[in-house]
């Protein structure tokens, strides 16, 4: 029985990825924000015969000139070994796709570099998952991947490098609260994400959250220094609210007294709600004609219009 040393199995596979990578790849395009990236000779495109060939040759262990022979693009950004060591280098967790805490040539590298040249599915994973892999299935290693060479919502940041892959506003989540840097008010607090009356002290220790002189607790209306009651419980503020002892009723556009879900002539303009396009608007009649109309030449009246008012009689 023939037996083959470990050594001799992995160069035995880096060989056959050799002549494989003779025969044909796909490029992707790479994003061109200078980050932790597997564009590693840096040409702004995902190639599995230079960055693949690369990156496998590193978990490999080769460097100095072994290490980049044959295999930088013509365009590319970083040609000399110690940069695309650095470059391999910054990856750091990252490259570890089947998320075993192991970089891997025969298990990272070789899914690395499957994906480069396009396959998917069973012949991206076959044969080449750690057996103490975290992420094992078909979805979850091509996701990892994909994060790796995509920027989702194009905002300059890779997804595997953006704490909000979805959202363009937003990229870094210093204190992991789950709320961007952006927008949390205190970014490296993780106890407090908002400060309603920039005070400086977060909501979740301010006992006025919005510094109207009524504590939260008895505040009907604790981020809106404009209201403190609502004393008919119908969500509007007494301040705001026309009727505030009416919870059916809340706006009086014409200020008759009668509350604009009773009152069936709102804008108090003499067209009832139903038949009046601008219900809430005073506004002048809206006449209509045809078209288009003609008259004679030299002709100095062209028509006349009758209106009526409520009562039908011609004013």
């Amino acid at each position: 029985m023939l037996c083959l040393s470990p050594l001799f199995r992995r160069l035995s596979k880096l060989f056959f990825i050799v002549i494989l990578s003779t025969v044909t790849h796909l490029s992707f395009a790479a994003n061109t924000v200078e980050q932790p990236s597997m564009d590693i000779d840096g040409n702004g495109e995902y190639d599995a015969l230079t960055d693949g060939l690369v990156l496998l040759r590193g978990m490999f262990g080769l460097d100095g000139d072994t290490l980049i022979a044959g295999v930088i693009a013509s365009d590319a950004t970083y040609t000399s070994s110690a940069d695309i060591e650095l470059r391999i280098e910054s990856l750091g967790a990252r490259a570890d796709i089947d998320g075993d805490g192991q970089i891997d040539a025969l298990t990272d590298g070789l899914l690395i570099l499957r994906y480069l040249f396009g396959l998917r599915d069973d012949a991206l994973i076959g044969g080449v998952v750690a057996s103490n892999a975290t992420r094992i299935s078909v979805n979850d290693i091509e996701k990892q991947l994909f994060d790796t060479m995509s920027d989702s919502d194009n905002d300059g940041i890779l997804n595997i490098n953006d704490a909000f892959p979805e959202d363009a506003t937003e990229t870094v989540d210093t204190d992991a609260d789950g709320v961007g840097d952006n927008t949390d008010a205190f970014p490296e607090d993780a106890t407090e994400t908002e400060d309603t009356d920039a005070d400086g002290i977060g909501n979740n220790a301010d006992p006025d959250d919005d510094n109207d002189g009524v504590a939260d607790g008895s505040d009907a209306f604790p981020l809106d220094a404009s209201e403190t009651i609502d004393t008919d419980s119908d969500g509007v503020g007494d301040n705001s609210d026309a009727f505030p002892l009416d919870a059916t009723e809340t706006l009086d556009t014409d200020s008759d007294g009668v509350g604009n879900n009773a009152d069936t002539d709102d804008d108090g303009d003499g067209v009832p709600d139903g038949s009046d396009p601008y219900p809430l608007e005073s506004k002048p009649p809206i006449f209509t004609s045809s078209s288009s109309f003609s008259v004679a030449e030299n002709q100095t009246l062209i028509g006349a219009v009758t209106a009526t008012d409520l009562d039908t009689t011609s004013i």
